[in-house]
């Protein structure tokens, strides 16, 4: 469908009451998701400076699933873990064991991951990248922060993950901003 979500991606649309049972046998507050792209725009360095900067550390975060559907020559370290996606399976069962969503984008269209993340009940962290705008409502059903400044990325990062009561309103609002792009 025109900027939506296939249902292979919800299907069935999530409803809170599902979202409060779906019990994970990890703990997604500790894993975050990256689809990160070659195009200067994409804003990978912002993810090298996630690393560089220790907050990965200090939240108590253990994995980075950077999932990528190109060739790209970058190693794994103690926070990265690649992924070379196959298939749309891969990146649901990455999204649904992930806490949240970071998309590094500077210069956006319709920005379909996040609002597939969300619809996978992980939580968007979005560049104000423009496209993202068309559903994204900072402080409603996702985080936002400028792609421009140093330290924005690690501070909305760090606001996330020590504000649960946060995390819990953004989650109350995914199906109102599920509902119009979906089948």
């Amino acid at each position: 469908i025109l900027n939506g979500i296939s249902k292979r991606i919800i299907h069935p649309m999530m409803s809170n009451v599902y979202l409060e049972k779906k019990k994970l046998s990890i703990n997604k507050k500790r894993n975050i998701v990256v689809l990160p792209r070659k195009h200067t725009t994409k804003g990978f360095s912002l993810i090298e400076n996630l690393y560089k900067s220790n907050i990965l550390e200090e939240l108590g975060i253990d994995n980075v699933y950077l999932v990528f559907n190109e060739n790209i020559n970058i190693k794994p370290n103690k926070f990265f873990k690649i992924i070379h996606q196959k298939s749309d399976d891969e990146i649901i069962e990455i999204f649904d064991k992930s806490y949240c969503f970071i998309s590094t984008s500077s210069n956006e269209g319709f920005g379909l991951p996040p609002l597939e993340a969300l619809s996978r009940n992980c939580i968007p962290i979005i560049g104000e990248a423009g496209g993202n705008a068309t559903f994204s409502q900072n402080l409603y059903n996702c985080l936002t922060y400028d792609t421009q400044k140093n330290n924005h990325l690690s501070n909305t990062l760090k606001k996330l993950y020590e504000n649960d009561d946060l995390a819990a309103f953004l989650k109350k609002n995914f199906n109102t901003t599920l509902a119009p792009h979906t089948e």
